[in-house]
Protein backbone atom coordinates (compact mmCIF):
# COMPACT_ATOMS: atom_id res chain seq x y z
CA UNK A 1 0.00 0.00 0.00
CA UNK A 2 1.51 3.15 -1.13
CA UNK A 3 -0.50 5.65 0.94
CA UNK A 4 -0.46 6.48 4.22
CA UNK A 5 -3.28 4.26 6.29
CA UNK A 6 -5.18 6.91 7.98
CA UNK A 7 -8.40 4.76 9.11
CA UNK A 8 -6.27 3.58 12.26
CA UNK A 9 -4.60 5.76 14.76
CA UNK A 10 -1.76 3.64 16.42
CA UNK A 11 -0.33 4.78 20.18
CA UNK A 12 3.16 2.97 20.85
CA UNK A 13 3.62 2.64 24.49
CA UNK A 14 7.73 2.14 25.36
CA UNK A 15 9.96 3.71 27.99
CA UNK A 16 13.07 2.64 25.32
CA UNK A 17 15.30 5.89 24.47
CA UNK A 18 14.95 4.78 20.83
CA UNK A 19 11.60 3.48 20.78
CA UNK A 20 10.36 6.79 18.81
CA UNK A 21 13.18 6.74 16.04
CA UNK A 22 12.75 2.36 15.53
CA UNK A 23 9.20 2.57 15.02
CA UNK A 24 8.83 5.57 12.64
CA UNK A 25 11.82 4.63 10.83
CA UNK A 26 9.72 1.12 10.41
CA UNK A 27 5.42 2.48 10.48
CA UNK A 28 5.72 5.72 9.71
CA UNK A 29 5.52 6.25 6.32
CA UNK A 30 2.17 4.14 6.37
CA UNK A 31 0.81 4.56 10.10
CA UNK A 32 -0.23 7.78 12.42
CA UNK A 33 2.02 6.94 14.92
CA UNK A 34 1.61 8.32 18.73
CA UNK A 35 4.18 7.99 21.51
CA UNK A 36 4.22 7.19 25.39
CA UNK A 37 7.34 6.40 27.51
CA UNK A 38 5.07 5.32 30.52
CA UNK A 39 1.59 3.94 31.59
CA UNK A 40 0.52 7.19 32.85
CA UNK A 41 1.56 9.19 30.13
CA UNK A 42 -0.55 6.46 27.91
CA UNK A 43 -3.74 6.93 29.93
CA UNK A 44 -3.84 10.88 29.60
CA UNK A 45 -3.18 10.25 25.78
CA UNK A 46 -6.10 7.95 25.60
CA UNK A 47 -8.61 10.09 27.75
CA UNK A 48 -7.85 12.79 25.44
CA UNK A 49 -8.09 10.89 22.39
CA UNK A 50 -8.92 7.23 21.65
CA UNK A 51 -6.68 5.34 19.54
CA UNK A 52 -7.90 2.57 17.36
CA UNK A 53 -4.73 0.77 17.99
CA UNK A 54 -2.53 0.61 21.32
CA UNK A 55 0.99 -1.29 20.76
CA UNK A 56 2.34 -1.28 23.98
CA UNK A 57 5.94 -3.32 25.64
CA UNK A 58 5.92 -5.65 27.95
CA UNK A 59 7.64 -4.35 30.68
CA UNK A 60 7.40 -0.22 31.29
CA UNK A 61 8.73 2.28 34.04
CA UNK A 62 6.00 2.41 36.20
CA UNK A 63 4.21 -1.21 35.56
CA UNK A 64 4.39 -3.74 33.20
CA UNK A 65 2.52 -3.75 29.97
CA UNK A 66 0.09 -6.36 30.60
CA UNK A 67 -1.21 -4.42 33.36
CA UNK A 68 -1.47 -0.76 31.28
CA UNK A 69 -3.33 -3.05 28.25
CA UNK A 70 -6.24 -3.87 31.32
CA UNK A 71 -6.87 -0.61 32.39
CA UNK A 72 -6.64 0.30 28.71
CA UNK A 73 -9.67 -2.59 27.82
CA UNK A 74 -11.99 -1.37 30.61
CA UNK A 75 -11.63 2.50 29.23
CA UNK A 76 -11.44 1.68 24.88
CA UNK A 77 -13.11 -1.98 24.80
CA UNK A 78 -13.35 -1.50 21.07
CA UNK A 79 -9.10 -0.53 20.44
CA UNK A 80 -7.05 -3.51 19.21
CA UNK A 81 -4.37 -4.57 22.17
CA UNK A 82 -1.08 -5.50 20.99
CA UNK A 83 2.04 -6.27 23.29
CA UNK A 84 5.75 -6.90 22.59
CA UNK A 85 8.30 -8.15 24.42
CA UNK A 86 11.17 -11.15 24.62
CA UNK A 87 10.10 -15.00 24.38
CA UNK A 88 8.69 -15.18 27.90
CA UNK A 89 5.88 -17.61 28.81
CA UNK A 90 4.96 -15.49 31.94
CA UNK A 91 4.46 -12.51 29.60
CA UNK A 92 2.64 -13.89 27.14
CA UNK A 93 0.24 -15.30 30.29
CA UNK A 94 0.12 -12.10 31.00
CA UNK A 95 -1.04 -10.26 28.27
CA UNK A 96 -3.72 -13.42 27.53
CA UNK A 97 -4.85 -13.54 31.03
CA UNK A 98 -5.39 -9.71 32.61
CA UNK A 99 -5.14 -7.83 28.93
CA UNK A 100 -7.21 -10.05 26.41
CA UNK A 101 -4.33 -8.91 23.83
CA UNK A 102 -4.82 -9.29 20.46
CA UNK A 103 -0.72 -10.49 19.50
CA UNK A 104 2.11 -11.11 21.16
CA UNK A 105 4.93 -9.67 18.80
CA UNK A 106 7.83 -11.08 20.06
CA UNK A 107 11.56 -9.36 19.62
CA UNK A 108 12.93 -8.49 18.06
CA UNK A 109 10.52 -7.56 15.18
CA UNK A 110 10.99 -7.51 12.09
CA UNK A 111 9.31 -4.36 10.13
CA UNK A 112 7.33 -6.43 7.35
CA UNK A 113 5.74 -8.86 10.60
CA UNK A 114 4.94 -5.42 12.40
CA UNK A 115 3.06 -3.64 9.44
CA UNK A 116 1.00 -6.88 8.58
CA UNK A 117 0.10 -7.00 12.11
CA UNK A 118 -1.31 -3.51 12.14
CA UNK A 119 -3.04 -3.89 8.78
CA UNK A 120 -4.87 -6.59 10.76
CA UNK A 121 -5.46 -4.56 13.54
CA UNK A 122 -7.29 -1.94 11.02
CA UNK A 123 -10.19 -4.65 10.24
CA UNK A 124 -10.50 -5.69 14.09
CA UNK A 125 -10.82 -2.32 15.46
CA UNK A 126 -13.28 -1.28 12.77
CA UNK A 127 -15.33 -4.69 13.72
CA UNK A 128 -15.00 -3.54 17.09
CA UNK A 129 -16.71 -0.35 16.96
CA UNK A 130 -19.61 -1.54 14.95
CA UNK A 131 -20.19 -3.86 17.58
CA UNK A 132 -20.12 -0.69 19.97
CA UNK A 133 -22.57 1.21 18.44
CA UNK A 134 -25.23 -2.05 18.25
CA UNK A 135 -24.89 -2.43 21.42
CA UNK A 136 -25.85 1.19 22.06
CA UNK A 137 -28.72 0.60 20.15
CA UNK A 138 -28.02 1.95 16.79
CA UNK A 139 -29.74 -0.72 15.25
CA UNK A 140 -32.61 -2.04 17.76
CA UNK A 141 -34.86 -4.20 16.41
CA UNK A 142 -37.50 -2.40 18.22
CA UNK A 143 -37.10 0.72 16.73
CA UNK A 144 -36.34 -0.91 13.03
CA UNK A 145 -38.87 -3.53 13.26
CA UNK A 146 -36.44 -6.42 12.27
CA UNK A 147 -34.90 -8.44 14.82
CA UNK A 148 -34.89 -11.87 12.97
CA UNK A 149 -33.69 -9.87 9.89
CA UNK A 150 -30.57 -8.56 12.34
CA UNK A 151 -29.51 -11.48 13.68
CA UNK A 152 -28.99 -13.12 10.24
CA UNK A 153 -26.92 -10.26 9.46
CA UNK A 154 -25.21 -9.72 12.78
CA UNK A 155 -24.44 -13.63 12.48
CA UNK A 156 -23.13 -12.87 9.03
CA UNK A 157 -20.62 -10.20 10.05
CA UNK A 158 -18.98 -11.99 13.17
CA UNK A 159 -17.62 -14.58 10.73
CA UNK A 160 -14.70 -12.33 10.03
CA UNK A 161 -13.75 -11.62 13.77
CA UNK A 162 -14.01 -15.28 14.14
CA UNK A 163 -12.24 -16.52 11.48
CA UNK A 164 -9.33 -14.04 12.23
CA UNK A 165 -9.41 -15.14 15.95
CA UNK A 166 -9.13 -18.94 14.85
CA UNK A 167 -5.79 -17.52 12.42
CA UNK A 168 -4.37 -15.91 15.79
CA UNK A 169 -4.83 -18.74 18.00
CA UNK A 170 -3.61 -20.83 15.39
CA UNK A 171 -0.19 -18.87 15.31
CA UNK A 172 0.00 -18.65 19.21
CA UNK A 173 0.13 -22.32 18.94
CA UNK A 174 3.13 -22.79 16.77
CA UNK A 175 4.80 -20.22 19.26
CA UNK A 176 4.20 -23.37 22.10
CA UNK A 177 6.29 -25.60 20.89
CA UNK A 178 9.18 -23.17 20.32
CA UNK A 179 8.97 -21.63 23.75
CA UNK A 180 9.09 -25.38 25.17
CA UNK A 181 12.03 -26.01 23.50
CA UNK A 182 13.84 -23.11 24.53
CA UNK A 183 13.04 -24.35 28.41
CA UNK A 184 14.79 -27.89 27.11
CA UNK A 185 17.94 -25.52 25.95
CA UNK A 186 18.18 -23.71 28.52
CA UNK A 187 18.47 -26.94 30.86
CA UNK A 188 21.27 -27.99 28.48
CA UNK A 189 23.01 -25.45 28.57
CA UNK A 190 22.96 -25.54 32.85
CA UNK A 191 20.39 -22.62 32.88
CA UNK A 192 17.41 -23.96 35.57
CA UNK A 193 13.90 -22.84 34.80
CA UNK A 194 11.94 -22.47 37.77
CA UNK A 195 8.71 -24.58 38.45
CA UNK A 196 6.50 -21.02 37.82
CA UNK A 197 8.27 -20.78 34.37
CA UNK A 198 7.66 -24.69 33.41
CA UNK A 199 4.16 -24.26 34.81
CA UNK A 200 3.21 -20.99 32.57
CA UNK A 201 4.20 -23.06 29.29
CA UNK A 202 2.19 -25.72 29.76
CA UNK A 203 -0.46 -23.20 30.93
CA UNK A 204 0.03 -21.24 27.50
CA UNK A 205 -0.16 -24.67 25.49
CA UNK A 206 -3.86 -25.41 27.48
CA UNK A 207 -5.20 -21.84 27.08
CA UNK A 208 -4.60 -21.70 23.80
CA UNK A 209 -6.19 -25.40 23.08
CA UNK A 210 -9.25 -24.03 25.66
CA UNK A 211 -9.62 -21.09 23.03
CA UNK A 212 -9.54 -22.67 20.04
CA UNK A 213 -12.87 -25.14 21.37
CA UNK A 214 -14.21 -21.61 22.30
CA UNK A 215 -13.83 -20.49 18.70
CA UNK A 216 -15.54 -24.10 17.58
CA UNK A 217 -18.33 -23.18 20.24
CA UNK A 218 -18.97 -20.01 18.81
CA UNK A 219 -18.92 -20.57 15.33
CA UNK A 220 -21.36 -23.37 15.65
CA UNK A 221 -23.82 -20.86 17.51
CA UNK A 222 -23.19 -18.59 15.00
CA UNK A 223 -24.07 -20.67 12.18
CA UNK A 224 -27.06 -21.86 14.72
CA UNK A 225 -28.34 -18.28 14.69
CA UNK A 226 -28.02 -17.91 10.73
CA UNK A 227 -29.99 -21.09 10.16
CA UNK A 228 -32.83 -19.76 12.66
CA UNK A 229 -33.14 -15.82 11.82
CA UNK A 230 -35.54 -15.21 8.98
CA UNK A 231 -33.18 -14.16 5.99
CA UNK A 232 -32.75 -10.70 5.42
CA UNK A 233 -34.75 -10.04 2.33
CA UNK A 234 -38.24 -10.48 3.63
CA UNK A 235 -38.75 -7.02 4.86
CA UNK A 236 -39.50 -3.46 3.35
CA UNK A 237 -38.13 -0.21 4.35
CA UNK A 238 -39.35 3.14 4.61
CA UNK A 239 -35.88 5.42 3.66
CA UNK A 240 -36.90 7.97 5.31
CA UNK A 241 -37.57 6.79 8.82
CA UNK A 242 -35.08 4.32 8.46
CA UNK A 243 -32.70 7.40 7.97
CA UNK A 244 -34.04 9.53 10.49
CA UNK A 245 -33.48 7.04 13.68
CA UNK A 246 -29.88 6.58 12.61
CA UNK A 247 -28.72 9.92 11.63
CA UNK A 248 -27.67 11.04 14.91
CA UNK A 249 -25.25 8.15 14.93
CA UNK A 250 -23.72 8.88 11.46
CA UNK A 251 -23.18 12.52 12.21
CA UNK A 252 -21.28 11.31 15.88
CA UNK A 253 -19.32 8.63 13.50
CA UNK A 254 -18.12 11.45 11.22
CA UNK A 255 -17.68 14.14 14.37
CA UNK A 256 -15.45 11.72 15.74
CA UNK A 257 -12.92 11.98 13.37
CA UNK A 258 -13.03 15.66 13.16
CA UNK A 259 -15.50 15.57 10.24
CA UNK A 260 -18.85 17.46 8.89
CA UNK A 261 -21.39 14.70 7.55
CA UNK A 262 -23.88 16.68 4.42
CA UNK A 263 -26.85 14.89 3.56
CA UNK A 264 -29.05 15.39 0.52
CA UNK A 265 -32.09 12.44 0.90
CA UNK A 266 -34.56 12.76 -2.10
CA UNK A 267 -38.11 11.05 -1.09
CA UNK A 268 -38.47 7.39 -2.75
CA UNK A 269 -40.91 4.11 -2.08
CA UNK A 270 -39.95 1.50 0.13
CA UNK A 271 -37.19 -0.81 -0.35
CA UNK A 272 -37.15 -4.38 -0.70
CA UNK A 273 -34.44 -4.28 2.06
CA UNK A 274 -35.49 -5.08 5.62
CA UNK A 275 -34.74 -2.08 7.90
CA UNK A 276 -32.27 -3.69 9.77
CA UNK A 277 -30.42 -4.23 7.02
CA UNK A 278 -30.57 -0.65 5.82
CA UNK A 279 -29.58 0.77 8.58
CA UNK A 280 -26.55 -1.61 9.04
CA UNK A 281 -25.41 -0.89 5.77
CA UNK A 282 -25.85 3.10 6.44
CA UNK A 283 -23.88 2.59 9.15
CA UNK A 284 -21.39 0.74 7.74
CA UNK A 285 -20.97 3.38 4.88
CA UNK A 286 -20.96 5.68 6.50
CA UNK A 287 -18.19 4.60 9.33
CA UNK A 288 -15.80 3.01 6.40
CA UNK A 289 -15.77 6.77 5.11
CA UNK A 290 -15.22 8.42 8.44
CA UNK A 291 -12.33 6.67 9.16
CA UNK A 292 -10.19 8.03 6.92
CA UNK A 293 -11.09 11.17 7.64
CA UNK A 294 -7.04 12.42 8.89
CA UNK A 295 -6.26 15.11 10.90
CA UNK A 296 -3.56 15.88 8.00
CA UNK A 297 -5.98 16.50 5.84
CA UNK A 298 -7.30 20.11 4.78
CA UNK A 299 -10.85 18.80 4.51
CA UNK A 300 -12.22 16.33 6.08
CA UNK A 301 -16.24 15.34 4.58
CA UNK A 302 -18.16 12.79 3.96
CA UNK A 303 -21.11 13.25 1.82
CA UNK A 304 -24.28 11.30 2.12
CA UNK A 305 -27.20 11.25 -0.98
CA UNK A 306 -30.10 9.03 -1.41
CA UNK A 307 -31.97 9.59 -4.46
CA UNK A 308 -34.50 7.18 -6.71
CA UNK A 309 -33.01 5.48 -9.74
CA UNK A 310 -34.97 3.35 -12.08
CA UNK A 311 -37.25 1.34 -10.26
CA UNK A 312 -34.89 1.68 -7.06
CA UNK A 313 -33.10 3.95 -4.97
CA UNK A 314 -29.24 4.73 -5.19
CA UNK A 315 -27.09 5.33 -2.54
CA UNK A 316 -24.11 7.47 -2.60
CA UNK A 317 -20.91 7.89 0.30
CA UNK A 318 -18.29 10.51 -0.86
CA UNK A 319 -15.47 11.07 1.12
CA UNK A 320 -12.59 13.89 1.15
CA UNK A 321 -9.65 11.12 2.45
CA UNK A 322 -7.04 10.35 0.35
CA UNK A 323 -7.96 8.00 -2.01
CA UNK A 324 -6.93 4.50 -3.24
CA UNK A 325 -4.83 3.68 -6.34
CA UNK A 326 -6.00 1.34 -9.32
CA UNK A 327 -4.42 -1.99 -7.47
CA UNK A 328 -5.82 -1.17 -3.75
CA UNK A 329 -9.28 -0.67 -5.41
CA UNK A 330 -8.86 -4.20 -6.87
CA UNK A 331 -7.81 -5.63 -3.49
CA UNK A 332 -10.55 -4.03 -1.51
CA UNK A 333 -12.96 -5.21 -4.31
CA UNK A 334 -12.14 -8.81 -3.81
CA UNK A 335 -12.29 -8.53 0.26
CA UNK A 336 -14.95 -11.08 1.40
CA UNK A 337 -16.79 -10.49 4.32
CA UNK A 338 -15.14 -14.12 5.58
CA UNK A 339 -11.37 -13.33 5.04
CA UNK A 340 -8.84 -12.71 7.24
CA UNK A 341 -6.55 -10.83 4.83
CA UNK A 342 -6.26 -7.51 5.54
CA UNK A 343 -8.14 -4.61 4.51
CA UNK A 344 -7.37 -1.15 3.44
CA UNK A 345 -11.64 -0.48 4.02
CA UNK A 346 -13.05 -3.35 5.88
CA UNK A 347 -16.05 -2.06 6.21
CA UNK A 348 -17.06 -2.41 2.63
CA UNK A 349 -17.42 -6.22 2.19
CA UNK A 350 -20.10 -6.14 4.33
CA UNK A 351 -21.96 -3.46 2.32
CA UNK A 352 -21.26 -5.08 -1.54
CA UNK A 353 -22.49 -8.59 0.21
CA UNK A 354 -25.52 -7.01 1.76
CA UNK A 355 -26.54 -5.24 -1.54
CA UNK A 356 -26.06 -8.16 -3.64
CA UNK A 357 -28.41 -10.19 -1.49
CA UNK A 358 -31.10 -7.65 -1.69
CA UNK A 359 -30.88 -8.04 -5.88
CA UNK A 360 -28.70 -4.44 -6.04
CA UNK A 361 -25.50 -3.69 -6.84
CA UNK A 362 -22.34 -1.32 -5.59
CA UNK A 363 -19.47 0.56 -7.39
CA UNK A 364 -16.30 1.78 -5.81
CA UNK A 365 -14.76 4.91 -7.28
CA UNK A 366 -11.75 6.37 -6.15
CA UNK A 367 -8.13 7.82 -7.42
CA UNK A 368 -5.14 8.55 -5.15
CA UNK A 369 -5.68 12.22 -3.51
CA UNK A 370 -9.28 12.50 -4.44
CA UNK A 371 -11.00 10.51 -1.83
CA UNK A 372 -13.25 7.55 -2.78
CA UNK A 373 -17.42 7.56 -3.43
CA UNK A 374 -18.91 4.50 -2.83
CA UNK A 375 -22.55 4.06 -4.84
CA UNK A 376 -24.92 1.03 -3.78
CA UNK A 377 -28.27 0.39 -6.11
CA UNK A 378 -30.99 -1.31 -4.02
CA UNK A 379 -34.89 -1.93 -5.87
CA UNK A 380 -37.97 -1.11 -4.77
CA UNK A 381 -40.19 -3.34 -2.72
CA UNK A 382 -42.74 -2.92 -5.59
CA UNK A 383 -40.02 -4.10 -8.13
CA UNK A 384 -39.20 -7.10 -7.20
Amino acid sequence: MSEKSESVRVLVVDGAPDARAAFTGALGARFSLEFAKTAAEALAMVAARPPAVVLVAARLPDKSGAQLLAQLRERVPEATRLMFGPVDATLILEGVNQAAISRYIVTPWRAEELSAVLDEAVALSAQARHGRLLALGLLDARSVNGLSEAAASYAHDMCSPLSALATNLERLEQHVPAVANLGSQAGRAGVALDLAQRDATQELGDITHESQQSVGALTTLVEGLRSRARPPSGGASDVGMTLANVLPWLRALVADRGGELVVEHAASAPLALAPAELAGLLVQLVGDAAAVLAPALAQRKVTLQLAPERDGLRISVADTGPGLSKEERRQVERTKVTSTAPSLRPGLAPVRERAIRAGGSFQLESAVGQGTTVSVWLPCADAR
